[in-house]
């Protein structure tokens, strides 16, 4: 069976493209086509009349509302107008679908309506953002579906409105309280009720088995990844210098509770990662602007023990062979973080504990966009071609604390207000 799916200039190209995609990608007996033309925007004046209709708003309290008011739309037998008259322009057979996307308005305000005596099929591409916090293109890919299978198995308009009064989480919710449309694409289901009506009627269960990837898809898009994005969205972190006998530092995450410690080696690394938000490739960390600045942050986070500084207070000879060995180690573990030779694996083991204490604390999902790893731009450095990393948190996000700003990166510390 075909469908043809034809757009209203009015409706971007852009989310076009991507509802056919997701149709296109379902395999099955159901072939949707893209549409030959476009129907002009100017074409859909609005017919003549008033009409008085229930308009859907969003309070501040994030409920559905619904108010009387007086609103020009168009007839369904306007759209269906247009669906014929493509049909002549491309002769189109009768046995197969056209569907018209349109963001203008219907006398009745409906999302989507088919016509009784033949396959056209028209559905509302605007206003989606009432209904759900999403792209419109997953509602919309949704219903194209939706419809298809509501003519194949009621044939009348007046038919379907009798499948479901009362909503029950099933595509055949007729949904005359428009708030009930959310319901319907939380759950984007078909009863058993209805799955044994359509197989009744006539309707392919190929079309039945086509349909519920589909649909279990758009119901991920529609209604969980809202949720994802909410646990992947970048969060707000805070540096703050570790106390006790753990030197280093802790980055903590505010909203959620959660706490990173990473010893002086470790933080030197994380705080040099963070202060270049365009990555840096590791074989350049030899580079002496690089270098030193590690060396910089590793003196800082590295100090002898207060314990040691109390014992030792006033005995100067002894306290500059403290501070030679001292810097003795800073040179060591910065040459560390150089590919010096083969053998020398650089800061390879630091950047695999670095992410294990995040993914510990974080899982893998959310982890990966706070820990040190090869950045997604891949073009940072096309010259030279070089594997860039760093972290991909905002650096609008990150805020330190009195001692890590004045103590620990001092002159290297990023401009905060010129971030904000």
């Amino acid at each position: 069976m075909n469908v043809h799916i034809i757009r209203d200039t009015d409706f971007p190209v852009e989310q076009y493209e991507q509802v056919m995609k997701l149709l296109q990608a379902t395999p099955g007996l159901i072939s949707f086509i893209r549409t030959k033309d476009n129907l002009a925007s100017a074409a859909l004046a609005l017919s003549s009349g008033e009409h008085v209709g229930e308009r859907m708003s969003v309070n501040q309290k994030g409920k559905l509302t619904a108010r009387r008011e007086h609103f020009l739309g168009h007839s369904f037998s306007y759209f269906f107008n247009h669906c014929d008259a493509y049909r002549e322009r491309w002769t189109i057979p009768s046995k197969d679908f056209v569907i018209l996307l349109t963001p203008e308005s219907n006398s009745l305000q409906h999302l989507a309506a088919f016509q009784d005596d033949a396959l056209n099929v028209f559905i509302k591409t605007s206003e989606w953002g009432e209904y759900l916090d999403c792209s419109a293109i997953y509602p919309i890919t949704f219903t194209v579906m939706t419809q298809v299978l509501h003519k194949l198995y009621c044939k009348t308009m007046y038919a379907r409105r009798s499948l479901h009064d009362k909503a029950e989480g099933c595509i055949g919710d007729y949904c005359r309280n428009k708030e009930e449309v959310i319901f319907k694409f939380r759950t984007a289901d078909i009863c058993m009720k209805c799955i044994n009506g359509m197989i009744a009627a006539g309707v392919s269960q190929e079309y039945l088995l086509q349909a519920f990837p589909l649909f279990e898809k758009m119901r991920y898009e529609m209604l969980f990844k809202q949720k994802y994005e909410f646990v992947l969205r970048h969060r707000r972190i805070h540096i703050s210098r570790s106390t006790g006998r753990s030197q280093g530092i802790t980055v903590s995450f505010p909203d959620i509770n959660k706490h990173v410690k990473l010893n002086p080696k470790r933080a030197t690394l994380y705080l040099f990662f963070l202060i270049h938000p365009n990555g840096v490739a590791l074989s350049d960390l030899e580079k002496p602007d690089y270098y030193e600045k590690l060396k910089y942050l590793y003196s800082n986070l590295y100090s002898r023990t207060a314990k040691n500084k109390q014992a030792y207070a006033g005995d100067e000879e002894i306290d500059d062979a403290f501070e030679n060995k001292r810097m003795l180690n800073v040179d060591n573990v910065v040459n560390s973080f150089v590919f010096k030779d083969e053998k020398k694996k650089g800061p390879f083991t630091e950047l695999t504990n670095i992410r294990k204490e995040f993914k510990k604390q974080l899982g893998d999902a959310e982890a990966v966009e706070y820990y040190i790893d090869t950045l997604p731009h891949t073009d940072t450095m096309p010259s030279t071609k070089k594997v860039v990393k760093g972290i991909r948190v905002n650096a609008k996000l990150v805020t330190y604390d009195n001692d890590v700003k004045d103590y620990i990166l001092g002159k290297y510390c990023p401009d905060v207000d010129a971030l904000a």
